[in-house]
């Protein structure tokens, strides 16, 4: 349930007060729909999760494929997560830059620099689509970042 911040933790009871702590101010009476869906995902999300996971993998193959002949483009192949971290030669303000990616491309990435001042110079894509969706997006990326 991407961004819908809810879940539990495992943790040893010697960290559960302050654990507490942290938690009280962050998280407080998750809504009503979101209690419902995470019973229903709970309950039977397994096969959604195995196709959702299937998918992903999917499209980060096809994406990192076409990613390689990006001579100005570096990224981890993430194992676990469905965004690639792209670092960009040549790119000085990401924020800027993403504008002009999404101006000329229709294709939406995240600034580097929104994760700090270590993520300058990337750029962050998503490739939680179908694998169909990818490719097209990384054939409207290839005359900016190719």
């Amino acid at each position: 349930m991407t961004g819908w911040r809810l879940g539990w933790m495992v943790l040893p009871a010697t960290l559960v007060p302050q654990v507490e702590k942290l938690v009280e101010y962050n998280t407080s009476g998750a809504p009503t729909f979101l209690q419902h869906a995470a019973i229903a995902a709970l309950a039977s999300g397994e096969d959604f999760i195995a196709a959702f996971t299937s998918r992903c993998r999917a499209a980060r193959d096809v994406l990192f494929d076409e990613l390689q002949r990006f001579p100005r483009v570096a990224a981890a192949r993430p194992a676990g997560a469905f965004y690639a971290f792209l670092h960009v030669d040549g790119v000085a303000d990401s924020l800027a830059f993403a504008k002009r990616v999404l101006a000329e491309t229709k294709i939406g990435l995240a600034p580097g620099i929104a994760f700090g001042p270590i993520g300058e110079g990337h750029l962050r894509l998503c490739f939680a689509r179908s694998p169909d969706t990818i490719a097209e997006a990384a054939e409207r990326l290839r005359p900016i970042l190719g």
